[in-house]
């Protein structure tokens, strides 16, 4: 097992309108003008990605319609309004980053974008700027229920990870990321299971948000 202490900001944080930090990889360069422009509904968000766009994963569209499915429900729920005030597109944005392509995993859409987002090739990331707008805005209204000791696990063992990751080193994480609180999740196979080689992260978190 192989195990590395960080600290981190939330992922989803954003500094004067663009995603870096003192930690940060040297080959990256900030991510800029995300924020700016109009926001659009998060079926046009996804525009890029469909069969006809600059990037494709499959069946975004129907992964899109589920999510407002269930922001709509969910804002049923609670009388037509969310607690936290995040619209039904917001809602329903942050929901889609939940959403697992269960055929093709690799086609999940968080997968894809978190690709894109620790790629060195940054111009991939301009398709998802219409996406991070709504993700973000909706973040924002959240609750900070940080400082908290999460965990994200990994079923296997990359031998690149100790050296990219070393015991101490403060990181700027890039992509979006979910970890876990419940030590019972990651007794789960396909996190972190209960034998074999495998890797545990314990991230001492300054910002973060629930959106079980």
């Amino acid at each position: 097992c192989s195990a590395a202490m960080q600290r981190t900001a939330s992922a989803a944080s954003a500094h004067r309108a663009r995603f870096g930090g003192d930690g940060a990889r040297a080959d990256f360069v900030p991510l800029r003008g995300w924020d700016r422009g109009a926001t659009n509904p998060l079926i046009e968000s996804v525009a890029p990605f469909v069969p006809e766009g600059r990037l494709r994963i499959e069946d975004i569209e129907e992964y899109a319609l589920d999510a407002l499915e269930f922001a709509e429900r969910h804002l049923r729920k609670h009388g037509g309004a969310d607690p936290h005030g995040l619209s039904k597109e917001e809602i329903a944005a942050i929901n889609l980053y939940t959403k697992e392509n269960v055929v093709n995993t690799e086609q999940s859409f968080f997968r894809v974008m978190n690709s894109a987002f620790n790629g060195k090739d940054r111009s991939k990331v301009v398709p998802f700027f219409s996406y991070l707008q709504l993700f973000v805005v909706g973040a924002r209204r959240l609750p900070n229920v940080c400082p908290a000791k999460l965990w994200r696990a990994f079923p296997n063992l990359d031998p690149k990870w100790k050296k990219l990751y070393p015991k101490g080193q403060e990181l700027f994480w890039w992509a979006f990321s979910s970890t876990t609180k419940s030590s019972d999740v990651l007794m789960e196979e396909s996190f972190f299971g209960t034998e074999g080689e495998r890797t545990l992260f314990t991230l001492d978190c300054v910002v973060g948000i629930d959106i079980s």
